[in-house]
């Protein structure tokens, strides 16, 4: 068996690296900005660089987790049955959140809309890009 110092996941992880910058290079060239860095549209430069990342993290996560854009709802009532309800608690969501992982198979997902979600406070990990890559 070979010897595992990592070497080999490093490189491995690298070149995927190497393969997301040269995927955002392609759209970059066809939709260049007038002047310096990005695309022509600054939305939809953000847009394509979430939907390459949350791709890349679907590939590598377990099928039971998902990963997506969206909301995050928090009830204020845990149950609403003999009083558990959070007292002086509103209902809560977040902003709009770039890229979602949560675990729906065992949280329930209250819509799905194209890439995005709205799912309740169960999520596992949140991302929002503010980089040029």
């Amino acid at each position: 068996m070979a010897k595992l110092d990592g070497k080999r996941v490093r490189e491995y992880l690298a070149a995927e690296v190497r393969a997301l910058v040269a995927a955002y290079r392609q759209f970059e060239t066809l939709l260049p900005a007038r002047e310096g860095l990005g695309a022509a549209h600054s939305g939809e430069d953000g847009r394509y660089v979430e939907s390459l990342v949350r791709e890349y993290l679907q590939k590598l996560l377990p099928s039971t987790l998902e990963v997506s854009s969206g909301f995050i709802l928090r009830p204020s009532v845990k149950t609403g049955i003999n009083g558990r309800e959070r007292k002086g608690s509103e209902d809560e969501n977040s902003t709009q959140l770039d890229i979602i992982v949560h675990d729906s198979a065992n949280y329930p997902v209250f819509q799905r809309f194209g890439e995005s979600r709205m799912s309740v406070k169960h999520f596992k990990r949140f991302i929002t890009n503010y980089s040029v890559i």
